[in-house]
């Protein structure tokens, strides 16, 4: 399997970029987020995916682990393969479609091109658990000296994960705002248990 690519720019096209490395260029599709991060004739390092059917061997790139590892988790729900999970990816930014995911957002992901209702459902229901435990790029931004980032810390020492008590403090914040961290990690503790 081709895990990462190092190499130069050398072709970009409407979903895809071809990566010369060590004289063979390499056409590596990409969603948009990629895409438009990357300039011709400079040298850049790929994270990839190597999809093989009897027809096509095809290569998925993201400058990141953590976008590959959420490209992962999505084309292992049923019904969602390679092409469409770069098409999803394209319609949105990792963090948001996290976020709608975990929020079971089925609204917010129908939005995304390729998506319909029941794709959307079937995401919320496979991936939205495994998001959360992931946590990753989509946690809160907590400024040091808040009410949000002592609730954090409360619910961490409770034992669950970042990324739990960030979705669920995301969640709580947005219901009511920002109050005192006692009634915030009361707010958070409903979506958790």
């Amino acid at each position: 399997m081709i895990d990462r690519l190092r190499g130069v720019v050398i072709d970009k096209g409407v979903d895809y970029l071809v990566l010369e490395v060590g004289g063979i260029g390499f056409r590596v599709q990409v969603p948009s987020f990629v895409w438009e991060q990357i300039i011709i004739g400079e040298e850049v390092a790929l994270h990839t995916y190597l999809h093989v059917r009897d027809d096509a061997w095809t290569l998925y790139g993201f400058l990141t682990k953590e976008d590959l590892s959420l490209f992962m988790e999505l084309i292992g729900v049923s019904g969602v393969g390679p092409r469409l999970g770069v098409k999803i990816l394209s319609g949105t930014s990792p963090g948001q479609f996290r976020q709608a995911v975990v929020n079971g957002d089925v609204g917010a992901l129908t939005l995304i091109p390729g998506i319909g209702k029941k794709t959307a459902q079937r995401i919320v229901l496979e991936l939205g658990e495994r998001l959360k435990k992931m946590g990753g790029a989509e946690d809160l931004a907590v400024p040091a000296d808040s009410p949000v980032a002592d609730a954090l810390a409360a619910l961490m020492a409770l034992g669950y994960s970042r990324g739990e008590a960030s979705a669920a403090l995301q969640q709580a914040v947005a219901e009511q705002g920002q109050d005192g961290a006692e009634e915030i990690v009361r707010r958070a503790l409903r979506h958790l248990l």
